[in-house]
């Protein structure tokens, strides 16, 4: 097979098998959200050391100027267990996801978690992916699985003289 030849999901399976899943913020993730604020998570967000329930007041502040959110559960040495939160906001007829992952996260269950996140949100609103260009390779594969399609250079997305890629999802499947 050649280097850009799309490898349809069914044939790239193992991408799914651990069974990671998407699902709603509630209360008991703000447990997870603190230890992962604690190891350096949400700096850029929340400045100063902030006891727990200064934290969780102020990530409840944070998680409702969105429009969506998710919270992505993956398998670990220790089962099931939160692995990044999804922040969403509308952008024409799709959503613009922005993606925290916890510091535990591992790189497959990047990996596993944005292909289940392609899969099921995909189902009920497009997505659009404005990658930064060291992510670039990390999408890519994405797009060799045939999940999203690669549109557009966008110069100076992140108002830092920093580029990105558009990607977006090419459907239900």
């Amino acid at each position: 097979m050649g280097r850009n030849n799309v490898v349809p999901l069914r044939r790239s399976s193992k991408l799914l098998t651990r069974k990671p899943w998407v699902r709603g913020v509630n209360d008991s993730d703000m447990r997870w959200l603190f230890a992962a604020y604690r190891l350096g998570m949400w700096r850029d967000m929340i400045s100063g050391e902030l006891s727990a329930q200064a934290f969780e007041e102020k990530a409840l502040e944070i998680i409702a100027a969105a429009p969506y959110e998710w919270i992505i559960d993956a398998p670990g040495a220790d089962g099931m267990r939160p692995v990044a939160i999804i922040l969403g906001k509308n952008l024409g007829t799709g959503i613009e996801p922005f993606v925290d992952w916890f510091p535990w996260a591992t790189n497959r269950n990047q990996m596993e978690a944005t292909a289940v996140f392609l899969k099921e949100i995909s189902k009920q609103v497009k997505i659009f992916v404005f990658a930064a260009e060291d992510a670039v390779s990390f999408w890519n594969r994405f797009v060799r699985y045939g999940m999203v399609r690669r549109g557009c250079k966008v110069v100076d997305y992140f108002s830092r003289g920093e580029n990105a890629m558009l990607y977006y999802t090419t459907g239900s499947w």
